[in-house]
């Protein structure tokens, strides 16, 4: 803080004191109007143009080729240094120093920067509006949601967007941009309305609505009205409601702070909306209260600035007084009281503002000495009384006169300052004001995140520095850009009369028909021949050729009126044109000579066409010349006379037309001055004819100069041309008539009518063809009958109707037509008979053109059929126009009459021709395939146990079937056994074995003690007495040693008895008898 504290020291000169500042009275004569410097401007006024702005951690200005160059945090990629949308670097590599914003050079030129709290916008010279960085308020005001264009989880990631044009309403532009807070912006329009867009979570746009519902967070999102999102900022931009405000009232500033705005209408009354929970509004309460519509604040305001909480606004008699919060002096009172009404700072009424700054918790002006006054919160010495934590500057205090450090002299020459709640920084004038190019922009106060523009990156919170911003070409932009650099700064005096625009009563220049040739604010009426506009300024226009003006403080010429003209410039009156000119146009230097066939009116606003009758073949004559006999004129505007064509004539002058010749005239050549009459045999009725016209056939003439011919009698006609006698007409022949006088030609009697006599006078002696008859042709002297086939049941028909398919007509001389009766039919037109239905077909009703085919299922075994037989059960016809029924064969049936198809029969059932159901198979047979015509017998092995069986089934192992066709199988008896299935016999168990169960699938060896002599035994024997078997599976027993002797005779007898029964079992399908020690017989499953 010690660096800073000479910092606060550079900047101040004045007494560190929160006492009230007052100049001494010999002072005031350097504050006049003409010792004012009109360079800078006052920023959010529709009078000059902001082009330094500051916002959070960082600053941007116009340079002199009106490009946008911005230092300090790129947050949200407010500085717009490119990248991806969402990728916004804090800390750009090598950028913390000025640099051009990016992707905009395309967009014209920039003449108004405002940087916020996340994005920045600027107005161009075209009215267009253009933002960058962060919109998760809606703050880039494009009409669409970033937050959701996005695709990320948030509207976290709805920064680092490139320039994106504001939606303006359709047909206007933009005049003023308001400079940022924090979150939301506004403009003044060409229409004079304002417009706002971005944060509006407490009415601050001032359309009369809040956005609300908005959750970010929440499932409950909702946000509303339409416009707003989910952070409840508008992206679609809105006008501020006027219902409050006078009549055709139009803004001239716009504030923006954090949660309130402020505007001044152009009859310098004050109004605020938005939060109020500070007075920052300024109505005389501090009540937590959201306004969305403007509330008058106060009248004879030229400036307005807002901060977060608290607003500043400087007066017509250049005072400036403040409310709201006031915790860290930003009221300028001296002390901490915070105001909810306007209250001046403490600083002498002998010190006139014309600047005024409001941003975050700070305020600056700046005077007519162009010396910047600031206060409020001080914790980076921005206020320029050294700082410190908590440190505030709760008094104006003057800054950088005769500083030890940076010395501006006696007159600072600041022309704008700009703050953003912890750096100050100014623009300084060179002290000769020659040049807007010696600009110089210097920053001092907190460091951090390099907002001094010295291309340092300082991230410790407690960095303060002074710094004067490098702004030259090669500084601020990559070695492409050839620009001018530097820092454009606007006009305060938009109309060059010495007075700024903020204080003129007409900051646009003088009134319509006045300009200031001194430069003086002095307002000099034009002279006449001349004119001005307020967009003139400083002269007066003389009039331009074709115009002229005879009165003095006149905004515009006049254009010389049609008959007149202005020839040189300055002219106080028109001229008349001369004789023999005209000027039918305003705004002419010269009048035009008359054309051929025209004169000029007497006003000599036009030329007249000469009249009929009269003609001019050249230019600038004042008479029309009369046509000669035997010529007329019929137009006006003729520049040659015209020749009588033949068939007229005029004998004298000036005529607009020829004479016609009269009836019985003609006129054969043209240029002619008479007529001729016509002889016998030619008459002429019409007038303006070149010959008469010979007697027509059928009349003749027998007199000269006959307008008429004379027509032979009814009943009579001729067809010689110029005839001259009545007895060249002859009478008609029969089958004709002339009925009308004159006739060239007889009548032919219509077809339909016939006529047998000669001489008729009348179509009505043409008679009418009988019913039943015609007359083909004309002129014809009888009719005909209509044919066999043909009727006509109306009289005067010329031909005959041919009978209809579906009738027939059969003797000639027919009226009517006979319909074809059921069961016979007629397809073709004109028959004299009926055809009878074929076989296979019916008719069904009277006057039938065709025969219909028997459905399938159905049939006809007769013609002249009137309806077809169903098919029987059993039977079945499959296509339409059968004569015969067809029986369902073998393997098919058919349970219901009238059917085109027989049902197949079904697996486990058969069927014999003509069927009217299926058969099942009984128990001992089956059948696997459909549509058979008999069931198969199960095969030996096998059996079928139901009805309906679809396949026999295999006798299992212990079973046996021997014949086919069985319902089932037999079980093996005891002593037997089956071990396969399919089996058609039991086995015998061999001897040495036995199976004492029924249905065995084997044979059980003999036990140790026992013994099995022969085959097919259910039960072992026991060893006699004297005898043993220590083996298995045995036939016989063994003599016990001490019984030998004895035995030895019974041997031979016992061996007699096995060699039988092994004779026995070496019969077919037997097995051997089992050995001492041999494979056991396999058990049962």
């Amino acid at each position: 803080m010690i660096v800073f504290t000479l910092l606060g020291m550079s900047l101040s000169a004045m007494p560190i004191s929160n006492q009230s500042i007052e100049l001494e009275d010999n002072e005031l004569n350097l504050f006049s109007h003409s010792n004012i410097n009109f360079e800078g401007y006052q920023e959010d006024s529709v009078y000059s143009y902001s082009t330094l702005s500051s916002g959070g951690y960082s600053q941007c200005i116009i340079t002199e080729d009106f490009e946008v160059v911005c230092w300090g945090s790129n947050e949200q990629g407010k500085r717009g240094l490119g990248g991806s949308i969402g990728d916004d670097q804090a800390t750009p590599e090598g950028q913390a120093g000025p640099w051009l914003v990016q992707n905009l050079a395309s967009r014209g030129n920039m003449i108004e920067v405002s940087t916020g709290g996340w994005s920045t916008c600027a107005l161009n010279d075209i009215g267009e509006i253009w933002c960058w960085g962060g919109g998760e308020y809606g703050q880039l005001g494009s009409g669409a949601d970033v937050c959701q264009e996005s695709g990320g989880l948030t509207c976290w990631y709805a920064s680092n967007h490139p320039p994106i044009q504001v939606f303006l309403p359709n047909g206007k532009t933009a005049v003023s941009l308001s400079d940022a807070n924090q979150g939301h912006f506004c403009a003044i329009l060409n229409t004079g309305e304002g417009l706002c867009w971005g944060w509006h979570g407490h009415g601050q746009l001032g359309d009369g609505t809040v956005c609300t519902g908005g959750s970010e967070y929440s499932s409950e999102n909702n946000p509303s009205p339409i416009g707003c999102n989910s952070f409840n900022g508008r992206y679609i931009p809105v006008i501020i409601d006027e219902s409050n405000f006078p009549t055709n009232s139009s803004f001239i500033s716009i504030s923006t702070g954090f949660q309130h705005t402020c505007g001044i209408i152009d009859n310098n009354d004050l109004y605020c909306w938005g939060r109020n929970d500070d007075g920052q509004l300024g109505i005389g309460s501090i009540a937590d209260v959201n306004y969305p519509l403007p509330q008058f604040v106060a009248s004879n305001v030229i400036a307005v600035g807002t901060g977060d909480d608290h607003t500043c606004a400087l007066y017509q008699s250049q005072i400036v007084k403040c409310w709201g919060a006031n915790y860290d002096s930003q009221l300028g009172t001296g002390n901490n009281f915070w105001f909810s009404s306007p209250t001046a700072i403490n600083l002498s009424a002998n010190i006139p503002i014309i600047s005024l700054e409001v941003a975050y918790k700070n305020t600056c002006a700046i005077s007519e000495q162009l010396v910047p006054y600031c206060w409020g919160a001080n914790w980076w010495g921005q206020t320029g009384n050294g700082g410190g934590d908590n440190t505030h500057q709760s008094n104006p205090l003057a800054i950088g006169v005769n500083s030890a450090l940076i010395d501006f002299g006696e007159t600072p020459n600041v022309i704008a300052t700009s703050i953003n709640g912890n750096t100050l920084c100014i623009i300084h004038a060179d002290q000769n004001n020659s040049s807007h190019s010696l600009g110089d922009v210097v920053c001092g106060g907190q460091a951090y995140r390099g907002q001094m523009g010295d291309g340092n990156w300082n991230n410790s919170w407690s960095d303060v520095n002074l710094s004067h911003v490098n702004l030259s070409s090669d500084n601020i932009g990559p070695s492409s850009y050839n620009g001018a650099g530097g820092i454009h700064i606007s006009e305060r005096d938009i109309d060059s009369d010495s007075v700024i625009g903020i204080l003129d009563n007409l900051p646009n220049g003088c009134p319509d028909g006045s300009y200031d040739p001194n430069y003086n604010g002095s307002c000099v009426i034009t002279d006449a021949g001349h004119y001005s506009t307020n967009l003139l300024y400083h002269s007066q226009v003389p009039c331009d050729v074709g115009t002229y003006q005879p009165n003095s403080e006149q905004s515009s010429c006049i254009e010389s009126s049609p008959g007149n003209f202005v020839a040189g410039i300055g002219a106080s009156s028109q001229q008349s044109c001369p004789s023999g000119t005209y000027q039918p146009s305003y705004f002419q230097s010269a009048c035009i000579d008359v054309s051929p066939g025209h004169e000029s009116n007497f006003e000599s606003t036009a030329q007249i066409m000469c009249d009929i009758g009269y003609y001019q073949p050249n230019t600038g004559v004042e008479n029309c010349i009369a046509s000669s006999p035997g010529n007329y004129v019929p137009n006006t505007g003729a520049t040659i006379q015209r020749e009588c064509n033949p068939g007229t004539y005029q004998p004298n002058y000036g005529s607009p037309s020829c004479i016609d010749a009269s009836i019985g005239h003609f006129v054969q050549n043209n240029n002619s001055v008479s007529q001729d009459g016509c002889s016998p045999g030619n008459y002429q009725p019409d007038t303006g004819q070149t010959s008469c016209i010979d007697a027509n056939p059928g009349y003749f003439v027998t007199d000269y100069y006959s307008s008429i011919q004379t027509a032979c009698d009814l009943g009579t006609y001729h067809n010689m041309m110029g005839s001259v006698q009545e007895s060249d007409c002859q009478s008609s022949d029969p089958g004709h008539y002339v009925d009308s006088i004159g006739s060239s030609s007889q009548t032919e009697c219509l077809p339909g009518s016939y006529n047998p006599n000669s001489g008729s006078i009348t179509s009505s002696d043409c008679i009418v063809a009988d019913i039943g008859h015609i007359v083909e042709n004309p002129a014809s002297s009888e009719q005909s009958p209509c044919e066999a086939g043909y009727y006509q049941p109306a009289t005067g028909q010329i031909f005959c109707l041919e009978a209809l398919s579906g009738s027939y007509v059969s003797d000639i001389g027919a009226n009517a037509e006979e319909n074809c009766s059921p069961g016979n039919y007629q397809p073709e037109r004109g028959q004299s008979e009926c055809l009878e239905a074929d076989l296979g077909h019916y008719v069904s009703a009277p006057r039938a053109s065709s025969q219909t085919p028997c459905a399938a299922g159905s049939y006809q075994s007769e013609t002249g059929a009137i309806s077809c037989i169903y098919s029987d059960v059993g039977y079945h016809v499959p296509t339409e126009g059968q004569s015969m029924q067809v029986i369902c064969p073998a393997g098919q049936y058919q349970p219901q009459p009238a059917s085109s198809e027989c049902f197949t029969t079904n697996p486990g059932t058969y069927s014999s021709p003509g069927s009217t159901s299926p058969s099942p198979c009984l128990a001992g047979s089956y059948q696997a395939e459909s549509g058979q015509s008999g069931c198969t017998l199960a095969d030996p092995g096998y059996f079928s146990d139901g009805i309906s069986s679809i396949a026999q089934v295999a006798c299992e192992e212990g079973t046996y079937q021997s014949l086919s066709g069985q319902d089932s199988c037999q079980s093996a008896d005891r002593g037997y056994y089956v071990d396969t299935s399919t089996a058609t016999e039991q086995l015998p168990c061999y001897p040495g074995s036995y199976q004492s169960s029924m249905e065995s699938t084997s044979c059980v060896l003999a036990s140790e003690g026992y013994f099995v002599s022969d085959a097919g035994m259910s039960s072992q024997t026991r060893c006699p007495s004297g005898e043993s078997q220590p083996n298995i599976g045995q036939t016989e027993c063994i003599i016990d040693p001490k019984e030998s002797n004895s035995m030895i005779l019974i041997a031979g007898g016992v061996g007699a008895v096995i060699l039988v029964g092994l004779a026995v079992l070496k019969r077919p399908g037997s097995k051997p008898k089992a050995r001492k020690g041999a494979k056991r017989v396999r058990k049962k499953k």
